[in-house]
C-alpha cells in the first residue's frame, strides 16, 4: 500500500499506541497517527484529519471503544473502525462486530495489525468506489429523466444544472450558449440556491462574452474538452479570477455541450469550495454533455419548424 495511511488511533496508554505505530511502520507502511483520550477530540480529529481507518483501544476511563465506534457510525460509517485491545472476550467481540466494527486486533498478537488495516482500507475504498459509481450513474439517469419530460431548452437546462449542483455539491451552474456568426460564447441560463453574492456572480456572467479560447469556457469551446480548476483565484487563465475573488469562489469545472459533430455550447459550474478534479465525474460528464447536446439540438430543430 503506497499511500501515507492516516489514523485516528483511541488509546489512553501512549506506549501502546507507540507499540501499535512502530508495528505499522515495521510491516513497511507509511503512518500519520493522531492519537486521542477524549471525545471532543476525537470528533475533532475525526472530522478535521480525515483518517483512512479508526483504531480503538476498548476500556479506557475517559472514553470507552464502544462510545467511539457508535460516534464513528454515525458521522463516519464509510471509515473503518478496528478495535485494538488487551483483552478481548468473545462476546464483546460479536458485540463490537455487530455495532459495526470492521475487525479487532489483540494487543498481544499486534504483527495482525498490518494485514486487517490494509485489507480494511482497501475493502472501505472498493466500496466507495461502487458507490460513487451508482451515484454518477443515478445523475445520468436523472439528467435523461429531465430532457423527456421539458418543454422548452430553459426549463431543461436548469433542470439539468439543479441536479448536477445539488447531486455534487457545486454551488451555481451556467450554461453559455455558442453564437456561431459572432464568433463567441453568450450566456444563456443559470441555476444556484438562493444567495445574493451567487446572484451577483450570475449578474456579472450575463455581461461576458468568451470568445475561443479565452477564459475556462472559451478554452473548453475550442479544444471541445472538460476543464477543472481546484481554485479559479489562483489560476491565471480564468477572465473572472476578480468577479470570482469577489463573490468568494473558487472551484470551477467547464464541459462541452456536443451536438452532431461540434460544440454547441459549454456548462460551467463554480463552489464557494476548492475543488479536485476528479476523473470519474469528467467521465460521466462527457456522457451527460453528449445527452444534453442532442436535447439542446432537437429543441432547436423543433423552434426552427415553428418560425416555418
Amino acid at each position: 500500500m503506497g499511500q501515507e495511511l492516516r489514523i485516528v488511533m483511541v488509546e489512553d496508554v501512549e506506549s501502546d499506541a507507540e507499540l501499535a505505530e512502530r508495528e505499522l511502520k515495521r510491516a513497511g507502511l507509511a503512518v500519520r497517527v493522531r492519537r486521542v483520550e477524549r471525545e471532543v477530540d476525537f470528533r475533532r480529529e475525526v472530522g478535521e484529519f480525515r483518517p483512512h481507518v479508526i483504531l480503538s483501544d476498548f476500556s479506557m476511563p475517559q472514553f470507552n471503544g464502544m462510545s467511539a465506534l457508535r460516534i464513528a457510525c454515525e458521522i463516519v460509517p464509510e471509515i473503518p473502525f478496528i478495535f485494538v485491545s488487551g483483552t478481548l472476550g468473545e462476546d464483546y467481540a460479536i458485540r463490537a462486530l455487530k455495532n459495526g466494527a470492521t475487525d479487532y486486533v489483540l494487543k498481544n498478537n499486534l504483527v495482525r495489525l498490518p494485514p486487517t488495516i490494509e485489507r480494511a482500507v482497501s475493502e472501505a475504498a472498493a466500496r466507495a468506489e461502487r458507490r460513487r459509481e451508482e451515484q454518477l450513474l443515478a445523475l445520468e439517469h436523472t439528467v435523461v429523466r429531465h430532457i423527456a419530460v421539458a418543454d422548452s431548452a430553459s426549463i431543461g437546462l436548469k433542470a439539468i444544472m439543479r441536479a448536477i449542483c445539488e447531486t455534487e455539491s457545486w454551488d451555481v451552474g451556467r450554461y453559455f450558449r455558442a453564437d456561431e456568426k459572432a464568433g463567441v460564447l453568450r450566456f444563456s441560463e443559470a441555476w444556484s440556491a438562493a444567495g445574493s453574492d451567487i446572484e451577483r456572480f450570475i449578474e456579472k456572467s450575463r455581461d461576458i462574452n468568451y470568445a475561443p479560447g479565452v477564459g475556462l469556457a472559451g478554452m473548453a469551446w475550442q479544444s471541445g474538452q472538460p476543464l477543472w480548476v481546484a481554485d479559479i483565484t489562483r489560476d491565471a487563465r480564468v477572465a473572472q479570477a476578480g468577479s470570482a475573488r469577489d463573490e468568494g469562489m473558487h472551484g470551477a469545472f467547464v464541459f462541452p455541450v456536443n451536438a452532431e459533430g461540434k460544440t454547441i455550447g459549454v456548462l460551467a459550474f463554480n463552489s464557494r469550495e476548492v475543488r479536485e478534479p476528479e476523473d470519474r465525474l469528467l467521465r460521466a460528464m462527457h456522457v451527460i454533455g453528449s445527452q444534453i447536446g442532442q436535447f439542446l439540438a432537437r429543441q432547436e430543430q423543433q423552434r426552427h419548424i415553428a418560425r416555418l
